[in-house]
């Protein structure tokens, strides 16, 4: 599963190289082998964890670090609500110490973007997140 390999290429390794960093010197400022690192170059996903501290080492839009999975089908894009998704998850995963692969969270948060955009609320926005993905986590482990 890669997103967009040249592209995530160009962006990271330039970036990285901007910086005069080695791939093991950059894989050590955020807590993965070299081995990974050099993937990540390569176009595969970085876990979501992963996503922050290489956007601000290198200053690189988190945006642009996503998997594709995370980008929504429709024409408007609401970056806040993408964001207050990812931060939910993150906390209720936490929380309830659950364990999801990258793509597990990709596939959920998507699913959590359309169904939210389909029924939005103007109300708590937090706990109207954490409930629907109570909700689903309830039917799949059902």
């Amino acid at each position: 599963m890669k997103k967009n390999g040249f592209i995530q290429f160009t962006l990271l390794k330039d970036k990285r190289m901007a910086l005069g960093l080695s791939q093991k010197a950059l894989a050590d400022k955020i807590g993965v082998s070299q081995q990974h690192w050099d993937r990540y170059e390569k176009g595969y996903p970085i876990p979501l964890d992963k996503i922050l501290s290489i956007s601000k080492i290198l200053d690189i839009s988190k945006w642009d670090l996503l998997p594709t999975e995370f980008q929504p089908k429709e024409a408007v894009f609401d970056k806040n609500l993408l964001n207050a998704i990812i931060i939910s998850i993150e906390k209720l995963t936490l929380e309830k110490k659950l364990h999801f692969l990258p793509e597990q969270k990709a596939k959920l948060i998507l699913l959590l973007y359309e169904k939210f955009l389909k029924k939005p609320s103007n109300d708590n926005m937090a706990l109207n997140l954490q409930d629907l993905i109570q909700d689903i986590i309830s039917e799949k482990t059902a």
